[in-house]
């Protein structure tokens, strides 16, 4: 079986998806703004197109940078876990108790 091929594309091509996305969705949106029998469908289609490949290509270099752990394989260190601390949280009578009394202290 043949391997996946892997993608790997530098950053300024990246900042160039960035860009095209940025200048594909203003495009739509102005075609959007302009009257109803000026606006074309044509163009709308055009520039969702083009927005949606250039998601679809960044996207996919995103996902081969930050590609998700294979399961066995998470490494996480016992320090970067949250410490439980033992609280004692009053129950809901005695809140209300205790709010009923502040307000007749005032």
């Amino acid at each position: 079986m043949p391997d996946k091929p892997k993608y790997k594309t530098p950053s300024n091509i990246q900042a160039l998806y960035y860009l095209i996305v940025l200048v594909s969705a203003g495009m739509i949106i102005y075609e959007k703004s302009k009257r109803d029998n000026e606006e074309n469908l044509a163009w709308l289609l055009f520039w969702f197109v083009v927005m949606m490949t250039a998601f679809y290509f960044a996207t996919r270099n995103w996902a081969y940078d930050n590609p998700k752990p294979k399961p066995g394989e998470e490494d996480t260190d016992e320090a970067d876990l949250p410490e439980i601390q033992d609280v004692d949280i009053p129950s809901l009578d005695e809140m209300i108790k205790k709010l009923d009394e502040t307000k007749k202290d005032e």
